[in-house]
This record gives C-alpha cells, sequence and structure tokens, in this order.
C-alpha cells in the first residue's frame, strides 16, 4: 500500500492540531459580540478570540451580510441531503452485499468519514473554543470554532466527489459531477466567510479539518481496496 494518503493525512490533522493551538494562544484579546436581529443580544459580555487583530481587521470589513448567510445555510441543507443520499446508498449496498468488505470502498470510505467529522462536530461543540462575532437570535453565545457548515460542505461534498469518481461509469458525467461537488464546497465555504457569521479564523480552521479528514478518506479508500491483495 502506497505510504503517501497516511503521510498526508498526518501532515493535515498536525497542521489542523498547531494551527487549533495558535488560535487559543497568538494575539488573545477581548471582543463583544453584535446583535444583527431586534432583541437579540442583551447583557452580552466579552469574549476572548485569538488571532485578535488579523479577525477583527477582517470582520470589519466585511460585517455580516444576510444574504450570504442565507445561501450558505441553503448549501448547508443541500451538503447534509448529499450525505444523507451517500449514507442511504451504503447502507443499502451494505444489505445486498452482507458484508461491509464487498461494498465499494468509496462508500465505505465516505460513510467512516463522515461520521469522523459529526465526532469532530460534537466535540468543538463541547470545548467551544470561541464564540461567533455575531448574535442572530435568542441572545445567546454559539459555539464558533470551526466553522460548521465549512466542515460540512467541504467533507460531504469531497466525500461525493470522491464517490463519483468511482461509481459514475460514464467518464465525462464522473468528471462533471466531481467538478460540481468541489465547487459547491468552495462557494460554501466563501459564503460563509463573506457572511461575517464565524471570524476568518474559524473559516481556516474548517478547511485543514476538512482536508485532513477527506485525505483520511482517500487513505481509508485505498487501505480497502488493498485488502484482497494480502489475503
Amino acid at each position: 500500500m502506497k505510504k503517501s494518503p497516511i503521510t498526508l493525512t498526518l501532515i493535515l490533522f498536525a497542521l489542523f492540531l498547531a494551527y487549533t493551538c495558535a488560535c487559543i494562544m497568538v494575539d488573545v484579546g477581548e471582543f463583544t459580540p453584535q446583535s444583527v436581529e431586534a432583541g437579540a443580544g442583551d447583557n452580552l459580555t466579552a469574549t476572548d478570540i485569538g488571532f485578535h487583530w488579523l479577525n477583527l481587521s477582517v470582520h470589519n470589513s466585511l460585517g455580516f451580510n444576510r444574504t450570504f448567510y442565507d445561501i450558505s445555510e441553503y448549501l448547508g441543507y443541500a451538503a447534509l441531503l448529499t450525505g444523507f443520499a451517500i449514507g442511504c446508498l451504503w447502507l443499502y449496498k451494505l444489505i445486498r452485499c452482507k458484508h461491509p468488505l464487498k461494498v465499494e470502498p468509496c462508500l465505505n470510505a465516505s460513510v467512516i468519514t463522515m461520521a469522523l467529522m459529526v465526532v469532530f462536530y460534537l466535540l468543538f461543540e463541547l470545548i467551544k473554543l470561541n464564540y461567533r462575532p455575531v448574535i442572530l437570535s435568542g441572545g445567546e453565545l454559539e459555539a464558533s470554532y470551526p466553522s460548521s457548515h465549512t466542515l460540512l460542505g467541504c467533507v460531504i461534498f469531497g466525500c461525493a466527489a470522491m464517490v463519483s469518481g468511482k461509481l459514475v461509469r460514464d467518464a465525462s458525467v464522473a468528471k462533471s459531477l466531481k467538478w460540481l461537488f468541489y465547487v459547491l464546497a468552495i462557494v460554501l465555504t466563501l459564503f460563509r466567510a463573506l457572511s461575517g457569521v464565524h471570524w476568518i479564523s474559524d473559516i481556516i480552521g474548517g478547511v485543514l479539518l476538512s482536508l485532513a479528514l477527506v485525505s483520511f478518506g482517500s487513505f481509508a479508500m485505498e487501505f480497502q481496496n488493498e485488502i484482497p491483495e494480502k489475503q
């Protein structure tokens, strides 16, 4: 088995870990979240944010944009539906094949990768390294790092591109679908950043973690491909 996928995966996870540590240690300063809806955000207190100068500079330049926020929300729903479709296809194949190793490696790898994504999402919901720069409703601070929509879009659309490339028989259709999913991931990430609902450091963290998880998915797929050769 080639070592490059696992090596790249370990490097990306190490980069994400180092970056996460930097986010809570470098240029830490206070910021009071801003309310963007009437009646939201009463009696707010200041919270700490790493990369203080960079985050505030970007946030003050962009502000909050409702249009970009709504589009990124819809793209998030599209990612969830795509993930659900992949999961249903995997379950159908598993029931039909009656053994997980007989299911296509790209599907097994995608399901494992998406499951890990959920684990990381829940982990950072508990840890809450920092909070969003804006409050939309309810007056409650929301966990901000890493950007969950960035993570959701990049990982699920990345898995969808991998599945399309392996399962769609028509080469031109497979290539078109792969590029479609890549574009969707990029657009979701860009619009989430432009919406101003996250710090720019949250977006970068989401991208780094997504790359690490998708790289792991590629490694898992190659690992299963090699199993019959070892038997």
